[in-house]
């Protein structure tokens, strides 16, 4: 560019943040989406998980500098729109920043212009269209992601502009320095919101499109094509998604408690969209005074534990005083999505087999404490209604045809204990890789913390969820699934439980 170009860039850049940096501090109230990613601030503040559709980084920028300018530690709720901003939160500071970065869209314009060879006045009249632009104006204004992905964008852009006019001069300093930026651009772009991936695929289909030029040259050798291919693919495909993971890991460890249902409506809906294995791993909901609220995660024989599958939505294993109307007509045990006290079930030991064939009396609660572990054989007692947990060669409702499904009942009572179909043998399973641990594997059950399989001893089954609701005409109401008792040794996600 010549001197005037610079000295036209200088002022419009001077102008652009003028009209975006004007009494910026007003109004100061909560504006439109900023509500939104207020909570997401706080959250990492918080370290409080916040769901959010759009990647990280905006967030985790706009957390940096609310904690770095002003130690702010996350306290305003940002329940409503209007609602007044307090002294202790720089919402100017995070305000002035995405105005900034809004701001330069206006000066990359400029360079990109002038670097595909366009006019000065060309060039000025784009920025000048872009720095009074009304609702550039007003978006840029406010702390909220647009302004970073447009940043980002234009960057991407005016990066690969001015790397294409490198082509003469390839693997030169400059050549690297622009195709680098271009694809830092493309990261932040892709990391900041979803539509950011519009900006990932253009400029793959630019370079895409270049890289084929270079394969339709009849001088361009193979090792050359390559050398060029090489770092196009490592920093325009490779670089964004390792920095978008990075971002998320990022995220993730910081995000380490549950929400605190007190601060927003939102969060019992944010929570069930996770996948439950993540939900469970969140911490309980930071407090202030930890020790006022101990969670025990131990489980020993005696408990009174519920029962909760990993399938969406969360079921839990739920019996009352009502029998099957066919089958066994034995007492129904069913899935419930609402915990209630009739999801509640005692923890006993059940004999071995090698107990059994002895004849060896074993105490269903130990007069000892004992810890639950992997492997041993134990029997779920009702607490309402003191049956046990129970499954046969019977048919289920939904699956009458299917003889790899058990019925699963309630049986027995207190004095009277029902039988060997009563006992189940706890299989800790590995989730990741959806397989047991090794049988001689010592590992305590902890709640919250382990999955596992209830394999019925007598027929070799798992007690599971199935896809049958249980008919609306059954005493009891709607809202039930059926479980099943399935005779499959496959490790599926439907026959995964965890206390």
């Amino acid at each position: 560019m010549e001197r005037r170009d610079w000295a036209a860039l200088g002022v419009l850049t001077v102008v652009t943040l003028t009209v975006r940096m004007w009494k910026i501090h007003s109004p100061g109230v909560i504006i439109m989406d900023e509500a939104h990613v207020g909570k997401n601030v706080n959250g990492y503040l918080t370290k409080q998980f916040t769901f959010d559709r759009h990647p990280p980084f905006g967030k985790l920028l706009l957390a940096a500098i609310s904690s770095t300018v002003a130690d702010y530690s996350g306290t305003f709720a940002f329940e409503n729109t209007g609602d007044a901003y307090p002294h202790d939160l720089p919402y100017v500071h995070m305000r002035v920043a995405m105005a900034l970065l809004g701001a330069l869209c206006a000066p990359m314009a400029y360079m990109t212009l002038k670097a595909k060879g366009q006019s000065t006045n060309t060039a000025t009249v784009a920025t000048i269209l872009i720095a009074f632009d009304n609702a550039l104006t007003a978006n840029n204004r406010l702390m909220v992601l647009e302004p970073l992905l447009m940043f980002f964008s234009a960057l991407s852009f005016m990066s690969w502009i001015m790397f294409t006019n490198q082509s003469p001069r390839p693997f030169s300093a400059v050549w690297w320095m622009w195709l680098t930026t271009t694809g830092l651009a493309v990261s932040g772009a892709l990391s900041t919101k979803a539509s950011g991936i519009f900006a990932f695929m253009a400029i793959g289909f630019l370079a895409a499109r270049d890289s084929w030029s270079l394969a339709a040259n009849r001088s361009v050798n193979n090792v050359l094509l390559a050398k060029h291919c090489i770092p196009h693919i490592a920093l325009l495909v490779a670089l964004p998604v390792i920095t978008y993971i990075y971002f998320f890991q990022f995220h993730f460890n910081l995000q380490t408690f549950q929400p605190s249902t007190t601060n927003y409506a939102q969060d019992d809906y944010d929570l069930n969209l996770l996948t439950y294995p993540f939900r469970n791993s969140l911490s309980p909901p930071y407090e202030s005074e930890p020790e006022l609220y101990p969670i025990w995660s131990d489980v020993v024989y005696g408990s009174v534990i519920q029962l909760q599958s990993e399938v969406r939505p969360p079921i839990y294993v739920h019996s009352f005083l009502q029998n099957w109307v066919k089958g066994s007509r034995q007492q129904q045990v069913t899935g419930y999505e609402y915990p209630d006290l009739n999801t509640h079930w005692i923890i006993g030991k059940a004999p071995t087999a090698e107990e059994k064939a002895a004849n060896i009396t074993v105490e269903e609660i130990p007069s000892r404490l004992r810890y639950v572990k992997h492997g041993e054989t134990i029997k779920l007692r009702h607490v309402s209604t003191r049956k046990c947990l129970h499954s046969h060669n019977v048919r289920t409702m939904g699956q009458k045809m299917k003889k790899t499904h058990c019925e699963v009942s309630a049986y027995g009572a207190v004095g009277m204990d029902g039988d060997d179909n009563d006992w189940w043998v706890i299989e800790v399973v590995d989730t990741e890789r959806m397989k047991d641990f090794p049988k001689d594997a010592d590992i305590k059950v902890k709640a919250l913390e382990t999955t596992f399989r209830l394999r019925q001893l007598n027929n070799n089954c798992h007690l599971g969820v199935t896809d049958d609701d249980v008919p609306e005409t059954l005493p009891g109401g709607p809202g039930r699934r059926e479980l099943t008792c399935l005779k499959d040794a496959k490790v599926r996600q439907r026959t995964i439980w965890r206390i």
